[in-house]
């Protein structure tokens, strides 16, 4: 039987294959020019070996694979993926409202908090959204 899955969720879906495809370009990205970043940070007085950068990409690209699958779950109507994306959600209000406090501010997050504010409360508390991700 097919999940009626409502078209915010295929939304979502959407904006987390992007932001997958983004993750794992920059990761792969600051692997392949570890070293021409560690350069151009050096000229800046910012040292940080040449190995840290790509263990960062890793990290991209890995994350970049993770938001591809939680994009295909949430697509297909998987409960793993719908809780994966309130965790993610969450996290990232949390983060956001410590970089407020710390006093970052910056349009980036500003957009960055609204967003996961929106998707949190959406997936979290939308009547359509509960029934196709009913809690087991």
């Amino acid at each position: 039987m097919a999940k009626n899955i409502p078209l915010g969720v295929k939304i979502i879906s959407v904006i987390y294959w992007i932001s997958a495809g983004l993750l794992a370009l920059l990761g792969l990205l600051m692997m392949l020019f570890s070293s021409s970043i560690n350069e151009v940070l050096s000229l800046m007085l910012i040292g940080l070996p040449s190995w840290a950068f790509i263990v960062l990409g890793l990290f991209l690209v890995g994350l970049g694979i993770l938001s591809f699958f939680i994009a295909r779950g949430l697509w297909k109507g998987r409960q793993w993926a719908f809780t994966l994306a309130i965790l993610f959600a969450v996290l990232g209000i949390i983060n956001d409202i410590v970089n407020l406090i710390l006093g970052k501010i910056n349009w980036q997050l500003i957009i960055g908090l609204v967003f996961n504010v929106i998707v949190f409360s959406y997936l979290a508390f939308n009547k359509d959204v509960r029934k196709a991700f009913p809690r087991k």
